[in-house]
């Protein structure tokens, strides 16, 4: 079994608020009963503050994922597509979504040339040799 611990500021933080909090209420608990009421409000904003920022970065991280929409034109055919793709069509991919709808194995292929980082492989084709789409991903603009 691993585990992955990820300790940045916003732990560290979290954690000496909650270790301060820890300490005051020690001290409260003798001297001051009723400053406990501000002591938990604390230690519910604490919590609840570390708990949006871990959401935000989730849902940050995910939307820099769907936001890489990779372009694919196709450049060649052989035969004819049963969905009736032909040479100078577009494919769009972002993440698991191909766009438009294509078989499975010409999805599968252009998902991976998608995940593909660098250019050492310019051209990617549909392994159904029968209506065969090649597809070469297009430049994007700087």
């Amino acid at each position: 079994m691993t585990i992955n611990l990820r300790v940045g500021l916003p732990e560290v933080i979290t954690m000496g608020s909650l270790l301060f909090l820890a300490a005051l209420v020690v001290l409260l608990i003798v001297e001051w009963p009723v400053g406990l009421v501000p002591a938990v409000s604390y230690a519910i904003a604490s919590v609840g503050a570390y708990a949006g920022y871990r959401q935000y970065v989730r849902e940050r991280n995910k939307a820099e994922v769907t936001e890489r929409v990779q372009r694919f034109r196709v450049v060649e055919t052989r035969g004819v597509c049963p969905l009736g793709h032909r040479t100078g069509d577009v494919m769009m991919v972002s993440g698991n979504d191909v766009s438009p709808l294509v078989c499975a194995e010409a999805s599968a292929v252009l998902r991976a040339a998608s995940a593909a980082d660098g250019e050492a492989a310019r051209k990617w084709c549909c392994p159904v040799y029968d209506h065969l789409l090649v597809f070469e991903r297009e430049r994007v603009a700087a």
